[in-house]
């Protein structure tokens, strides 16, 4: 009976430090950063984004990844279903930037999305980056 509490206090053990390591991986810094949303373009909707006026004057991450991705025939059974956008970013240079994602139509204004995302990064001295926040916005 010994035997059986002390494997299952071992496995729990091991279970919480393994939770913990992919925890807090998920938050360091590191030399890319992708990013995934779902996206249906047949619809003539797609992600668009735009980085706030501190980036953009000066150059503190950079894309390095835009493609979209169908969705396999077999996960939804229906063409045209979907699939998804990924984006990858890497850090150019020192500091704190905000990316603004919107789901709209090619040419429309920003008051006329379906949704909306704001990434806030951070790259450190050795150009690499690290998600601070995500804030839904719509």
């Amino acid at each position: 009976m010994k035997n059986i509490s002390m494997l299952i206090l071992i496995i729990f053990i091991f279970g919480l430090l393994l939770a913990l390591f992919f925890y807090s991986s998920k938050n360091k810094f590191q030399d890319s950063i992708t990013l995934e949303l779902f996206s249906n373009p047949t619809t003539g909707y797609d992600w668009y984004y735009s980085f706030e006026k501190d980036n953009i004057k000066n150059n503190i991450i950079q894309e390095v990844l835009n493609k979209y991705i169908p969705a396999k025939p077999k996960d939804f059974k229906i063409y045209g279903s979907g699939g998804k956008r990924v984006w990858q970013f890497k850090g150019v240079k020192p500091g704190t930037t905000k990316i603004k994602f919107e789901y709209k139509r090619p040419g429309q204004n920003n008051n006329n999305h379906i949704k909306s995302i704001e990434f806030i990064f951070k790259v450190n001295k050795q150009n690499k980056i690290k998600l601070i926040k995500k804030n839904k916005l719509d």
